[in-house]
């Protein structure tokens, strides 16, 4: 037995108890600094990186129009060049937006000024062209049965002269199928382009 332990007072401990005991100790001391260092310090959220969305310049292209000749007797074709989207139904609307601003070359305009496309889309493997166009296009239209044809002869070759593999177009108005757009032609069936050609001098 220790003569400590006779004397009753506790064994102190030695010089590596001490060292272990002052390591433990700065390791402790310096973990709570970390610890609070972090806790203080501005945190930020990591965020997924952003995939950037390229849209394609439109481009120039040309197409062919068909307005109604100066006497307003029939069909003419005419080229313009102009921007297109990629989009099919953006390209659509860029079509309908030329005609209905009238031609540069001394033909007459048959799409009401004020008519939009409001929407496109193709049906039955592309051969069916869905065009759902504002109210304007029946409100404005010219009356009677040769300015009714002639509108919708326009549109139909300018679907032709410019969008292949369509074979008939479906005319709505606000998204609803109607009778006609004048009282003389039927719309509440697709019509087939051929139907509607423009004969070839």
């Amino acid at each position: 037995m220790t003569p400590e332990a006779v004397a009753g007072r506790t064994p102190r401990p030695g010089h590596r108890g001490q060292r272990l005991a002052v390591a433990a100790g700065v390791v402790l001391a310096a973990g709570v600094v970390l610890l609070v260092t972090w806790m203080l310090s501005p945190r930020q959220t990591a965020r997924a990186p952003r995939e950037k969305v390229v849209v394609p310049a439109p481009q120039a292209s040309s197409v062919q129009l068909y307005f109604a000749s100066a006497e307003g007797a029939a069909l003419v074709s005419e080229s313009r060049v102009v921007s297109l989207p990629e989009s099919p139904a953006e390209r659509l609307r860029v079509l309908v937006h030329e005609l209905a601003a009238g031609s540069t070359a001394g033909g007459q305009a048959l799409i009401p000024a004020a008519t939009t496309l409001r929407a496109a889309y193709v049906l039955q493997n592309g051969e069916t062209l869905c065009l759902d166009f504002s109210r304007d296009l029946r409100s404005g239209l010219n009356p009677g049965s040769t300015a009714e044809f002639l509108a919708l002869q326009s549109l139909l070759e300018t679907v032709r002269a410019n969008v292949p593999g369509v074979q008939r177009v479906q005319i709505l108005i606000e998204g609803q199928i109607v009778e006609s757009l004048a009282g003389h032609y039927d719309l509440s069936h697709p019509l087939e382009l051929d139907e509607w050609k423009v004969p070839t001098p």
